[in-house]
C-alpha cells in the first residue's frame, strides 16, 4: 500500500500476485483469500498521495483548467491514511474471516485455479529481463526518485517537469538508454 502511493497500482500488483500465490500455497491456503485484499490495499495506498492515482491526477488538471487551486502531492493524504487505516482494518478483522468462510482452506488444485485456467498469474517470461542487479544503477535510481517526488512535493515545478527531468537525469546518468524511457512512454505500458 505504501508502495502504491508513488507507483501505479498494477505493477505492483502484478509483481506481488506471484510472490502471494506461492507464500499462499506454500501454506496450503487458497491464494484468493490474499489477492482482493492485495487490489484493495494498493487503491488505498495510491489514494493517498497526488500522484498515486491517475484520478487524483485528473481531478488536480481539472481544477486547474477551472481556474481553482492545484493540490501539493501530500495535501490529501491526512485524510486518506484515515480511510486507507479504516480500510485496512476492515480487511484484516472482517475481510478476512469473509474470505475465508468462502473459499475454504482445503480446496482442490482444480478450484484454485480456476480463474486463470492454468494456474498461471500470468506470462512472466513477458516480464523478464535478462540482466543482473546492479546496486548502482538501483541506488542512482532511487536518489533520482526520491529527489523527483520532493521537489514536486516542495514546488520546484510541476509533477510531469520533475517526473521528465528525472528520466533526463536517469539517461544522461546511463542507468537507463533512450530506448528503455521511450518504451516506458508508450500507451500500453501507461496504462498499467
Amino acid at each position: 500500500g505504501g508502495a502504491s502511493a508513488f507507483l501505479n497500482n498494477t505493477p505492483i500488483v502484478v509483481l506481488a500476485a506471484p510472490v502471494i500465490k506461492d507464500v499462499a500455497n506454500s501454506l496450503g491456503l487458497s491464494p484468493k483469500r490474499f489477492l482482493i485484499p492485495l487490489s484493495y490495499i494498493t487503491i488505498m495506498g495510491g489514494a493517498c498521495t497526488l500522484i498515486g492515482t491517475s484520478t487524483n491526477l485528473l481531478v488536480n488538471d481539472m481544477a486547474r483548467n477551472a481556474g481553482q487551486p492545484v493540490f501539493g502531492i501530500f495535501e490529501i493524504t491526512p485524510v486518506a491514511l484515515v480511510i486507507a487505516a479504516v480500510g485496512g482494518a476492515y480487511l484484516f478483522f472482517l475481510g478476512a474471516p469473509q474470505l475465508a468462510r468462502s473459499h475454504g482452506t482445503t480446496e482442490s488444485v482444480r478450484d484454485r485455479h480456476e480463474q486463470t485456467g492454468d494456474g498461471s498469474m500470468g506470462d512472466v517470461e513477458l516480464f523478464a529481463v535478462d540482466r543482473p542487479f546492479q546496486p548502482k544503477q538501483a541506488l542512482i535510481s532511487m536518489f533520482v526518485f526520491v529527489a523527483v517526488i520532493a521537489g514536486a512535493a516542495l514546488g520546484f515545478a510541476p509533477i510531469a517537469a520533475t517526473a521528465f527531468a528525472g528520466a533526463v537525469t536517469l539517461i544522461l546518468l546511463r542507468v537507463i538508454s533512450p530506448e528503455e524511457a521511450y518504451a516506458g512512454l508508450r500507451p500500453e505500458v501507461l496504462l498499467l
